[in-house]
């Protein structure tokens, strides 16, 4: 099964920070023609989901996000209270990708952007970065569980619906393709 190529432009392509003034970018992005907007949640505090996926809805116009982890975020820190950080924001990026109906999320998630060191990355870096990534995708998976009303008795339960019977994209599908140098 092809799927048709669509394209997509970076927020940024007009704008410095996303925030509420930032909406009216979805339109311009569909009157240039493109099929997606690429939501930055860099400054995720500002990303207000609700009003973006309505006005994605009323454009009729896809999302896909992106973010950089930045040096108090890096996954691959000696600090662990810095990782941590990193995994837990990592987790709050995959949630409102969720929540806006994201295709994908995507950036560089793998360590700090620009991170300087002063040799080539050795296994802790490797390691640090999948063991993360990997908890990030399972993390996945449950935001894109909904809550559905059960047909019996016992009232509203929290489950999985597989991708293909739901409209909302499914993070379980993720691909984790941390791999090593030379294997």
């Amino acid at each position: 099964m092809s799927v048709p190529l669509q394209y997509a432009v970076h927020a940024y392509a007009w704008t410095g920070r996303w925030n509420n003034d930032a909406l009216e970018l979805i339109e311009k992005a569909r009157q240039f023609g493109f099929d997606l907007i690429e939501i930055p949640l860099m400054d995720i505090e500002y990303v207000d989901p609700p009003a973006i996926r309505k006005r994605l809805q009323e454009v009729g116009l896809g999302v896909i996000t992106s973010t950089a982890l930045q040096e108090m975020q890096d996954i691959t820190s000696d600090d662990e209270i810095i990782r941590r950080r990193g995994k837990e924001y990592l987790l709050r990026c995959v949630e409102v990708s969720a929540q806006l109906g994201a295709k994908s999320f995507s950036g560089v998630i793998y360590s700090a952007m620009g991170k300087k060191i002063d040799t080539i990355p050795g296994e802790v870096y490797w390691e640090r970065a999948s063991t993360i990534l990997r908890e990030v995708a399972v993390g996945s998976h449950r935001a894109s569980c909904v809550s559905q009303r059960s047909e019996d008795l016992s009232g509203t339960e929290r489950r999985c619906i597989p991708a293909s019977s739901r409209a909302a994209p499914s993070y379980a599908g993720c691909r984790h393709d941390a791999r090593r140098r030379g294997g």
